[in-house]
């Protein structure tokens, strides 16, 4: 939902921290959560010179996650919650597989006819999403994120930090679905 955007910014820039460079991930140099390559995109898109992701003002960053993360999802269409899971999905994997996520959560929570699980989320996906359990969908949602990264190779490393964020998504889905409109009380920002 539109309404949920900013909390859910919130929410993400509270699982991605400051800057990291770790030399087994694949990101590499990331700074609240924005790869290096991601925001020499984003720069120059703008018609702007690349320059260390450390730079990045916290408007960039803003700009960033609703341009190439939170639209690519539809967040602003998605019920309540459900855009939030499908949001940091698709920061941590990308919209790509977050659209994955969805259409095979979708069809695991019973649809009466089986999206086409393609990667894009269009009218059939969002019809789908307002047509079942909410809840139930964001529980599959969290399991088909956790059953993609038990299959790769870098989980030994990182796995139990991706399960844990996983889960604590789930659980501020699952309280954003049950308050729809907004953050759930006493939950403003992350």
């Amino acid at each position: 939902m539109i309404e949920n955007y900013d909390y859910a910014l919130d929410v993400a820039l509270a699982q991605e921290g400051g800057y990291s460079n770790n030399p087994n991930d694949p990101g590499g140099s990331t700074y609240k959560g924005v790869t290096q390559a991601t925001f020499n995109a984003y720069r120059a898109a703008r018609g702007d010179n690349n320059t260390d992701v450390r730079t990045a003002t916290d408007a960039e960053i803003s700009d960033i996650y609703r341009t190439m993360y939170w639209n690519a999802v539809s967040g602003d269409t998605l019920p309540s919650g459900l855009d939030l899971a499908a949001f940091d999905a698709a920061i941590n994997t990308g919209p790509r597989e977050a659209a994955f996520f969805l259409q095979r959560a979708l069809n695991a929570v019973g649809l009466k006819e089986n999206l086409i699980v393609d990667g894009r989320i269009g009218v059939h996906t969002l019809a789908a999403a307002h047509a079942v359990d909410v809840r139930e969908a964001i529980k599959a949602y969290s399991a088909a994120r956790l059953d993609f990264y038990h299959r790769l190779t870098t989980y030994a490393l990182f796995g139990k930090g991706w399960t844990n964020r996983t889960e604590t998504i789930e659980q501020t889905s699952l309280a954003l679905a049950d308050h729809p409109g907004g953050p759930p009380p006493g939950r403003e920002t992350a």
